[in-house]
C-alpha cells in the first residue's frame, strides 16, 4: 500500500456545499452566515463564510435564462447604404428635372402610382 503524504489531509467524505444547503434549508434563507458556521462547527464540518455566502448566493439565485450570445468575427456590411454609382444616376435624373425638389415630386408621385 503506498505511502500517504504527510501534511496533506484526507479528502473528507462530507460534501461541504450539501451540508451548507442543509442547514439553510433548516435555518431558512434569511439565516446570518455565522450561523450557518455555527451550526456545522457544531457538526465537525469546517466551512469558511465566502464557501456560505457563495453557497447562499446560487441558491437564492435560482436558473437563470442563459445570457445574450455576442457575435464574433468581422462587423457585417450596412445594407441600407447606397453604392457611388446609384447616387450619380441619381443626381444625374434631378439634374434632367431641373433639380432636387422637382425630383423629390417626381419620386412622391410614382409612390402613390406603385
Amino acid at each position: 500500500m503506498p505511502r500517504r503524504k504527510i501534511g496533506r489531509p484526507r479528502k473528507s467524505s462530507v460534501n461541504r456545499s450539501e451540508a451548507i444547503r442543509a442547514e439553510y434549508q433548516h435555518l431558512g434563507p434569511s439565516a446570518a452566515p455565522g450561523d450557518v458556521i455555527a451550526a456545522l462547527a457544531k457538526k465537525e464540518i469546517k466551512v469558511s463564510a465566502n464557501l456560505v455566502q457563495k453557497v447562499r448566493h446560487r441558491m437564492l439565485q435560482g436558473k437563470r435564462k442563459p445570457g445574450r450570445k455576442r457575435g464574433r468575427g468581422r462587423p457585417r456590411a450596412m445594407t441600407d447604404m447606397v453604392s457611388i454609382s446609384a447616387l450619380i444616376d441619381a443626381r444625374r435624373m434631378s439634374d434632367k428635372l431641373g433639380g432636387i425638389e422637382e425630383a423629390k415630386k417626381a419620386l412622391e408621385a410614382l409612390a402613390r402610382l406603385s
